[in-house]
């Protein structure tokens, strides 16, 4: 489902990047916004450029189901039994997750009333613009991501400091 929406709007991409140029000198389309929000890390750089990129996305997925299958059929072993790389792996989750999370706030900073009134007659009217509001989907996608990741990997770090008997390495 998430790959034939991908391929959906990496198809309007194309479609409304076509004479953007005339209106903004590096355009992000509405589109390739909604594919960073809706696939997050599997879509970057920034939005799919190309088809050859499109396996991040089914690969992302996949293993976030195959987690989420394993949880819910209460499987506690890990799917990396070492102990000190399961730390080193949730510290770099961790890390990175906090970057994109820095980067996504720090630029919904601009976000102010008069960019919303913009944005809202950008919507209201037929105008091309609306296509090209990509841009202000970014920081929020970026934001959403992070601040999800973060709050995930922290609670695992946590897990460990707190349960080392449920975190013990596994033979």
């Amino acid at each position: 489902m998430m790959v034939a929406i991908t391929i959906i709007l990496s198809h309007l991409d194309s479609v409304w990047r076509v004479g953007a140029g005339k209106w903004d000198d590096l355009p992000i389309t509405t589109a390739q916004g909604l594919i960073v929000l809706l696939n997050g890390p599997a879509a970057v750089p920034r939005g799919l450029k190309t088809l050859a990129q499109l396996p991040e996305v089914p690969v992302f997925w996949a293993w976030f189901g195959y987690l989420l299958d394993r949880r819910l059929r209460g499987l506690q072993k890990p799917v990396v039994r070492n102990r000190s790389v399961r730390v080193v792996l949730y510290c770099l989750g961790f890390i990175l997750a906090c970057l994109f999370a820095w980067e996504g706030i720090s630029h919904l900073r601009m976000f102010d009333a008069r960019l919303i009134r913009y944005v809202w007659r950008a919507l209201e009217n037929s105008s091309s613009r609306r296509t090209l509001l990509g841009g202000l989907l970014m920081p929020i996608a970026d934001s959403m991501w992070g601040l999800g990741y973060a709050v995930y990997f922290s609670v695992k770090l946590w897990r460990f400091a707190t349960h080392p008997s449920e975190s013990a390495d596994i033979p």
